[in-house]
């Protein structure tokens, strides 16, 4: 059962040039000590024709109680693939999300998920 502390909507985000989109459902409630315990899915689409030749998509991740600051993979989709994701996450204190283009192995071309 989620307190009533909890919310939940829709999210969406896109990568430079639409490349990549990303659509979905998340929601967040207090877990206690200043954290929370997040929920829903996300569903990551890759656009050929946004995108340049070989442009793979990525949906990351920020997680402030996380040892190594950063951002982290959380999907990955090659050339015309789609992928739905789980964003469950236990005790976290803050919790971002982006896609991105992955051009020559590199992130590029991101854009906020929210």
């Amino acid at each position: 059962m989620r307190s009533a502390a909890a919310a939940e909507g829709p999210i969406s985000g896109a990568s430079s040039n639409r490349c990549n989109t990303v659509t979905g459902t998340y929601g967040w409630a207090e877990a206690g000590g200043g954290t929370y315990n997040t929920w829903g899915s996300a569903t990551l689409v890759n656009h050929p024709a946004n995108c340049g030749r070989d442009w793979a998509g990525q949906l990351q991740y920020y997680d402030a109680t996380r040892p190594s600051w950063g951002w982290h993979p959380l999907a990955l989709v090659l050339r015309g693939q789609t992928r739905t994701v789980s964003l469950d996450f236990k005790y976290v204190l803050d919790v971002r999300f982006r896609v991105c283009n992955i051009v020559g192995g590199n992130d590029d071309g991101c854009g906020r998920v929210q």
